[in-house]
């Protein structure tokens, strides 16, 4: 498929006294997230803008077709909607001018319905997938970088209408994630659990516990994957950090595995909504032995969710003898 080709493309412009104008309308475009998985400052709106540096489009003198948002190189990119990567450039080096194509490195990702994303201003080799791949919603596929036309290490993300525009008429307002607005994909928050204090169990014996958490990112939860083997939403036992996995001394038989406790229990969660997650916690430990135990969400095959924003999530449990306790 062919690339598409315009000089100057993304560029982060900075110049002193540049003014970002937004666009009065634009239609809805359909279930779009931010292409990322944490907060990143816009540098440049997508519209109408007083920098020189932008050519003209849409009617305007000088028109920036995407936004940019500044980000160390090396940062996770995600598709923001579900595709299949129609082509990508990754040879340039961070802070090598541009090439005959103008934008640096980049990934282009077909959507349908006559919709394609692009992500420029690649790392080296920051793509992480070939041309023809499906990709999920919320999918990791590139790494971000400072190539080509850009005068700070950021990220520059179009939406276009047809894959072979070269001119700034095919641009729509990237701003319009319909899911969530200006959300990344995969992002929590903690709601409630069984018990807020302290987990009693009586040796050798198991408790069920729930926790819940509110879906604050872009993207709907399920309790199953999708076509590709991706985004089931499971509860990791993990290390005190949030990742990678731990083995959890309290593993259950309703556990999948030791490091694995429960998937989401509805099918689905909304953007807004709770979702809960039930399992057991046995006693198997010495009496005393594990005072807690660290827990951390997971899109399956996608990302693994900020366990900050969890409330650095942790269960405090008692292993109590087997005597007459509260459990």
């Amino acid at each position: 498929m062919p690339r598409r080709i315009r000089a100057l493309l993304g560029l982060l412009c900075i110049a002193s006294g540049s003014i970002i104008v937004s666009p009065a309308s634009a239609a809805t475009i359909g279930p779009y997230t931010l292409p990322f998985f944490s907060y990143h400052p816009m540098t440049q709106d997508y519209g109408p803008t007083s920098c020189t540096c932008e050519p003209a489009g849409h009617g305007y003198l000088h028109w920036h077709d995407g936004i940019d948002w500044g980000m160390p190189i090396g940062t996770d990119i995600a598709a923001t909607n579900a595709g299949t990567i129609a082509s990508f450039k990754e040879d340039l080096y961070d802070g090598e001018g541009p090439d005959q194509y103008g934008q640096g490195n980049f990934v282009f990702v077909a959507h349908g319905s006559s919709r394609w994303s692009l992500y420029y201003h690649l790392t080296h080799n920051g793509v992480l997938f070939g041309a023809g791949t499906a990709v999920s919603a919320g999918q990791r596929i590139a790494d971000s970088g400072n190539t080509g036309y850009s005068t700070g290490p950021h990220l520059h993300y179009s939406l276009m209408t047809t894959a072979t525009c070269q001119t700034s008429r095919c641009d729509t307002d990237p701003r319009l994630w319909t899911t969530s607005p200006g959300r990344v994909p995969w992002r929590a928050s903690f709601y409630a659990e069984t018990n807020p204090g302290d987990v009693h169990i009586v040796s050798g014996t198991t408790v069920t516990h729930w926790v819940k958490f509110k879906n604050t990112g872009g993207r709907p939860w399920t309790n199953g994957n999708d076509g590709l083997g991706h985004g089931r939403i499971d509860l990791y036992s993990t290390a005190a950090a949030g990742s990678p996995t731990l083995a959890s001394p309290f593993q259950a038989a309703d556990w999948q595995n030791a490091i694995l406790a429960t998937s989401l229990d509805e099918a689905s969660v909304s953007p807004d909504a709770v979702g809960t997650f039930t399992f057991g916690l046995k006693g198997k430990p010495p009496i005393g032995s594990y005072p807690h135990n660290a827990f951390n969400l997971h899109a399956y095959g996608l990302e693994w969710f900020d366990y900050e924003a969890l409330g650095s999530f942790e269960i405090s449990i008692d292993v109590d003898p087997d005597c007459d306790v509260a459990c």
